[in-house]
């Protein structure tokens, strides 16, 4: 697996209360925990943020699995650290800034296993779409590399549903979302969808939709990172959406845009069925 790039959102558990909050441990604390038990590697949500991946939540805890003949133990009194039983292969411990990790193939099986679908599913999609890592490439690793473990052949399953189109964590649970809602008026899906239009100087512009339904709904999902100054001034990054927008309804398209409270709350799925059954009728 090449190295990730570094995470380009914040976790969807930051988005829940107070932006001031503690969010998590940070990389050093990471780092620090890590160093205490030398004999284990770190796995889990904790090893994905070393990686640079995005994680769904805020790590709150590290994972460690023991290397091979040593034995976990009763779990420590430090509630930011957890023992997951089984040895690992000294093969599959790797070595980042003098942290040992476990292969990146056996960090997302254990968020599959331990923390649910969706949090393995930002990081195989952040890794799909920024490292042009393929699925096949996934499911070798997880066929050549994994134990026949309890879970594996869900995590073979969940690899197998990926995309390798969504660049944002919000993208990735906003694209499963929309999917699995199995909206009846909805027939094609489309991810990344290139759209030709002029700008006010009657110059060529391309955007890029990231979901396009039945060919005329466009969905854009905006992540606050898109507002942050992480892209320039905020003003002007939503002004220039803006007016992309209005370009994209000018040819015919109808555009929906929606947040993470958008996403989770229901509310984007209950937008689309609005929208997908009003053109029904009036057709």
């Amino acid at each position: 697996f090449p190295r990730a790039a570094v995470a380009d959102e914040e976790p969807l558990g930051g988005m829940r209360g107070n932006y001031k909050k503690q969010k998590g441990l940070s990389l050093g604390e990471i780092r620090d925990i890590a160093a205490a038990f030398p004999r284990a590697a770190v796995t889990g949500p904790a090893a994905a943020r070393l990686m640079g991946l995005p994680t769904l939540q805020w790590v709150e805890a590290v994972d460690l699995r023991y290397l091979s003949g040593a034995k976990p133990g009763k779990q420590p009194k430090d509630p930011r650290v957890v023992y997951r039983g089984g040895s690992m292969r000294q093969d599959l411990v790797q070595e980042r800034n003098g942290v040992l990790t476990a292969h990146p193939i056996q960090v997302l099986f254990d968020i599959y296993r331990y923390y649910g679908r969706l949090d393995a599913l930002v990081p195989i999609e952040h890794l799909r779409f920024h490292n042009r890592v393929s699925q096949e490439a996934l499911l070798d690793s997880a066929r050549s590399l994994l134990p026949r473990a309890n879970g594996i052949r869900g995590f073979e399953g969940l690899v197998g549903w990926s995309a390798g189109t969504s660049q944002s964590a919000l993208e990735t649970i906003g694209r499963d979302t929309v999917l699995r809602a199995e909206i009846p008026e909805a027939h094609t899906f489309e991810f990344q969808v290139e759209v030709v239009f002029e700008d006010i100087f009657a110059q060529q512009r391309f955007a890029s939709v990231d979901m396009m339904i039945n060919g005329w709904l466009a969905v854009e999902f905006d992540g606050r990172i898109k507002s942050d100054g992480t892209y320039g001034d905020g003003v002007k990054v939503l002004l220039a959406q803006l007016d992309r927008q209005h370009e994209i309804q000018a040819l015919g398209f109808s555009v929906v845009r929606a947040g993470w409270r958008d996403v989770v709350s229901g509310k984007l799925v209950r937008d689309l069925r609005r929208m997908l059954r009003a053109r029904r009728e009036a057709a």
